[in-house]
């Protein structure tokens, strides 16, 4: 089920992969050593309120009153089984992992990789996705002094990022030529419906 959440950090990252060259690479690239990550995890439990069976919309209300709309693409098997009063479990998680790959341990481009999860047939409709865009850009210059590093796409263009926790811009010295930035976004999303005894 794709519930409709929007995240900030996503149209930010798309924007750079597409400014980076986004033809998708086949295999990921390693992971680095060191990442730093952020991430976010929400979890919405409540009975289905609504069912609209032509756009394969459903209505979750939890305990407070609060609604929330969520679409069940056509890969969500089972949806004929859902009823109103039925109890849907979503939970939603966003991360964004940076990390520093060494010269020549990968090679410039766009990452995607995606792992589906379906309900069998005759179970009751559960779906499950994790996705993962990584982009991976050579360092074209490091600025120790203002705590900067630039990173550059195929077509010539650069992107200069601030290094703001200490532990990092400590590292800043220790990057040299062919050194790699790399940036994972990491969605993972888990929906079951269950019969109200």
């Amino acid at each position: 089920m794709n519930a409709r959440f929007r995240s900030a950090v996503l149209p930010c990252l798309l924007s750079a992969a597409v400014l980076l060259g986004a033809s998708a690479c086949n295999s990921m690239p390693p992971t680095p050593e060191k990442q730093d990550v952020a991430s976010m995890e929400m979890s919405v439990q409540g009975r289905v309120t609504g069912i609209d069976s032509n756009a394969r919309l459903i209505t979750v209300t939890d305990d407070t009153g609060r609604s929330i709309e969520i679409e069940a693409g056509p890969d969500v098997r089972n949806f004929n089984q859902i009823r109103q009063g039925d109890t849907v479990s979503v939970r939603y998680m966003t991360a964004l992992a940076v990390g520093i790959q060494p010269a020549g341990d990968a090679k410039p481009g766009v990452y995607e990789s995606t792992d589906d999860h379906y309900a069998k047939t005759g179970e009751r409709p559960a779906r499950g996705q994790t996705k993962v865009t990584t982009i991976v850009a050579p360092i074209t210059a490091v600025d120790v002094a203002n705590h900067t590093l630039t990173v550059m796409g195929p077509q010539g263009n650069e992107w200069t990022f601030y290094v703001e926790k200490p532990e990092n811009r400590a590292r800043l010295a220790t990057l040299k030529d062919g050194d790699m930035l790399q940036v994972s976004y990491i969605t993972a999303l888990a929906a079951s419906v269950d019969r109200l005894p």
